[in-house]
């Protein structure tokens, strides 16, 4: 009966020290694609937009931000429809507009995976996706984000880095 015991000891102590282990390695992955990204400013425009209408996007390594223009919406994932009309039929996140006003000022921001970027405001936020690298790997490219708006007519929102 105590080996029985110390086995679970054991195996719960192993759990534990792997739970904490991989919540250590996320963290520290989530800093490194934060330090790699920020500090950055983007310009960006919905596709086929009067010049003008742009929004802009500061992030800071902090984890602020600071946004000009932004629409307001919610985050949300695709449903099954648009998920199948992507190539790998994945559900991506994707930006859901509500009304037609706009947010400005500050903002925070946190990395969503490898590829995303979620901008918080206080009752609206936007996600950014990583464009693709031009490695064989696929690397995220952070020099031209984009952002899909969910929907069968989704639009899409470009973004350029300005230097």
């Amino acid at each position: 009966m105590f080996r029985e015991r110390r086995g679970l000891l054991v195996a719960i102590v192993v759990l534990v020290i792997a739970v904490v282990a991989g919540a250590s390695l996320t963290s520290a992955k989530d800093h490194a694609v934060r330090d790699s990204v920020a500090p950055v400013e983007w310009r960006g425009a919905l596709d086929g937009a009067a010049p003008g209408s742009e929004m802009r996007i500061r992030l800071q390594r902090d984890g602020t931000a600071e946004v000009v223009d932004a629409p307001r919406g919610d985050v949300t994932r695709q449903d099954r429809d648009e998920a199948r009309q992507n190539r790998n039929g994945r559900r991506h996140l994707c930006f859901a507009p509500a009304g037609t006003g706009v947010d400005t000022g500050p903002a925070t921001w946190e990395v969503v995976g490898e590829w995303g970027i979620r901008v918080q405001f206080d009752d609206s936020s936007l996600i950014l996706r990583a464009g693709k690298g031009g490695s064989v790997l696929r690397d995220p490219d952070w020099n031209s984000p984009r952002m899909l708006e969910c929907g069968e007519n989704g639009k899409s929102w470009r973004f350029t880095r300005v230097d």
